[in-house]
């Protein structure tokens, strides 16, 4: 099984707030950490519809190991909407709690199976 960790976007905690030199320079080293890192790290960036409705959440970023664990490369993640990719985190319980997560900014900690093409993880 392949533990793979999530970050979903808050709007109170966003990178935007922070001097563009700081960003520049911690965005580099943090890539870098997260790059090598042997644990799977997927960053998520909510998606809402036109009454302010969390509908998706939109992969920014996922590392090596996070593609793995999902049986593609990270290139094939970047960009792709969660949902599209995992359906059954709307019924399973996952998708409501990483809404829950982008609204409240509080982390939450839990465990999930999903088969993905005939590998658990």
């Amino acid at each position: 099984m392949t533990e793979i960790k999530v970050a979903v976007s808050h709007p109170a905690t966003a990178v935007e707030n922070l001097g563009s030199l700081a960003v520049s320079k911690s965005e580099d080293s943090f890539r870098l950490v997260l790059e090598a890192s042997p644990d799977g790290f997927i960053i998520l960036r909510n998606v809402r519809d036109a009454t302010g409705e969390i509908i998706d959440f939109c992969i920014e970023y996922a590392n090596p190991v996070a593609a793995r664990g999902v049986n593609r490369t990270a290139a094939e993640l970047l960009g792709q909407h969660l949902l599209q990719l995992f359906p059954t985190f709307r019924t399973n319980g996952v998708f409501e709690r990483y809404v829950t997560v982008a609204q409240t900014g509080r982390s939450e900690t839990f465990e999930t199976f999903y088969d993905s093409q005939g590998k658990r993880i």
